[in-house]
C-alpha cells in the first residue's frame, strides 16, 4: 500500500503545478542537516571532507521518476566532483539495488531498509534530492522534476559559488584579524607553511585526476629521473613496482629486437639527430602497428603489460614522493604539470583559499616594513 502510495504521488510530483514550491517530505531548508544514517554501502564508502556539498537522492528502482533522474545525477556527478559528493539512498533490499544496471548508478549508493533517514526527513514521494552546503545546511530540497524548482546544473553552480564567496569572505575577515597580533618572525614562518600547503594541494589535485584516469599518467614520466631514481631504489614500497616494470620492459625490448630490429636503429638515428621528432615518431608507429597486427596476441599483451607497470609505478611514486616531500616540507617540482592543468587546478576552491591567505600575510608584512 505504501509503495503505491508514493508510486502515485511520484506521478503527481511530475505534473504538478509549482508556483508555491511543494516538498513531499519535512522541509529542512537553511537548517543544519541530520547525521547521515546508512544500513549498508551498496557503492564504495564515500570520503567526506569538510570542503565538499553532498546530495542525497532517496529513491527506488520501481520509480519511475527516480531511474529517470539517475542520468541526470550521473552528470551532475562528473561535473562537479571536485565540489559534490552524490548519494542515492533506497530502502530495497541489496539485492534489488544491485540489480539497477539500466541505467547505472555511477554515484555512491547505499541502502536503509530501516528506512531511518527516510523517517527523519519524513520523504511521502520520490525521488527526493537534498543539498546539503560544507557547513552542514541544508541549501535545496525537493522534487528534482518540479515545474519551475527544477534540479539544475546552473542551480548547484549558483549553490558552491555562494558558498565559495561567503567562505572567502569569512576566512579573509578572519585571517586580518589573526595576523594583526602576530610578530615578523610568525608572520614569515605561517607564509612558508602556507606556500607549502598551497604547493601539496596543487600537485594533489593533479595526481587525484592522474589517478582517476581523468587526465593521462604520461605527465609523470617528465619528473627528472635524477630525482625519481633514488626513491625506486631506495624506498621499500616503490621496489616491487619498479621491478614489474623493468621486467615488463626487458620482455617487449627483447621482442621488438628480435621482430623488429629496426626500431633499436630507428632510436639510434633520433638520439643523433639524424631524423626529426615527427619523422621517428611516425615511423616507431608504423613499425608498432606492423608488430600489433602480425603478433596480435603476443605484442599485444606485452605492450598491455608493460603500459600497465609503468602506469602503476608512476602513480605509486608520485603519491610517494608528495607525501615523503611534505613531511619533509619541502616544495614538491610542478614543471611536469601541463600549464592549462596547473592554472585549473590554480583556480579551485582550496588552493584559492590558500592562495587568498598567503596574500594576508604578505599584506600584513609589507605593513610591518
Amino acid at each position: 500500500m505504501k509503495k503505491t502510495t508514493l508510486l502515485i504521488l511520484c506521478i503527481v510530483s511530475m505534473i504538478a503545478n509549482a508556483q508555491d514550491k511543494k516538498i513531499w517530505a519535512k522541509s529542512f531548508i537553511n537548517k543544519q542537516a541530520p547525521e547521515l544514517i546508512v544500513e549498508k554501502w551498496i557503492s564504495e564508502q564515500p570520503y567526506i571532507t569538510k570542503d565538499k556539498f553532498i546530495l542525497i537522492d532517496f529513491w527506488a528502482s520501481w520509480c519511475g521518476p527516480c531511474k529517470r533522474a539517475i542520468p541526470k545525477l550521473n552528470n551532475f556527478q562528473k561535473e562537479f566532483k571536485d565540489d559534490l559528493i552524490i548519494i542515492g539512498i533506497s530502502d530495497e533490499p541489496e539485492h534489488v539495488v544491485k540489480n539497477q544496471t539500466n541505467p547505472a548508478i555511477e554515484y555512491f549508493n547505499a541502502i536503509d531498509t530501516k528506512k531511518r533517514l527516510y523517517n527523519i526527513f519524513e520523504v511521502t514521494g520520490i525521488p527526493h534530492c537534498v543539498i546539503i552546503n560544507p557547513a552542514g545546511v541544508v541549501v535545496w530540497e525537493g522534487f528534482p522534476y518540479l515545474q519551475g524548482h527544477e534540479l539544475t546544473s546552473d542551480v548547484i553552480k549558483n549553490l558552491i559559488s555562494e558558498s565559495d564567496k561567503l567562505i572567502l569572505k569569512n576566512t579573509t575577515e578572519a585571517n586580518i584579524s589573526k595576523y594583526s597580533s602576530l610578530s615578523i618572525g610568525e608572520l614569515n614562518d605561517r607564509k612558508t607553511e602556507l606556500e607549502l600547503e598551497a604547493n601539496y594541494i596543487l600537485v594533489n589535485d593533479y595526481l587525484e585526476q592522474i589517478e582517476r584516469e581523468d587526465v593521462n599518467h604520461m605527465a609523470l614520466t617528465k619528473i627528472d629521473h635524477g630525482i625519481v631514481t633514488s626513491y625506486w631504489e631506495n624506498a621499500t614500497e616503490l621496489k616491487t613496482y619498479y621491478k614489474n616494470w623493468k621486467e615488463a620492459v626487458s620482455k617487449i625490448s627483447a621482442f621488438e629486437k628480435e621482430h623488429a630490429p629496426e626500431l633499436q636503429e630507428l632510436s639510434t638515428q633520433f638520439k643523433n639527430k639524424t631524423i626529426d621528432k615527427e619523422v621517428y615518431l611516425r615511423e616507431n608507429r608504423t613499425i608498432r602497428n606492423y608488430l600489433s597486427s602480425k603478433y596480435p596476441n603476443e605484442y599485444t599483451e606485452l605492450s598491455t603489460n608493460h603500459i600497465r607497470n609503468l602506469k602503476t609505478m608512476w602513480k605509486a611514486t608520485a603519491r610517494y614522493m608528495l607525501e615523503d616531500y611534505k613531511k619533509q616540507k619541502k616544495t614538491f617540482p610542478v614543471y611536469w604539470i601541463p600549464e592549462n592543468d596547473r592554472v585549473i587546478s590554480e583556480k579551485k576552491k582550496k588552493y584559492s583559499l590558500i592562495n587568498q591567505e598567503i596574500i594576508a600575510v604578505q599584506n600584513e608584512i609589507k605593513k610591518r616594513i
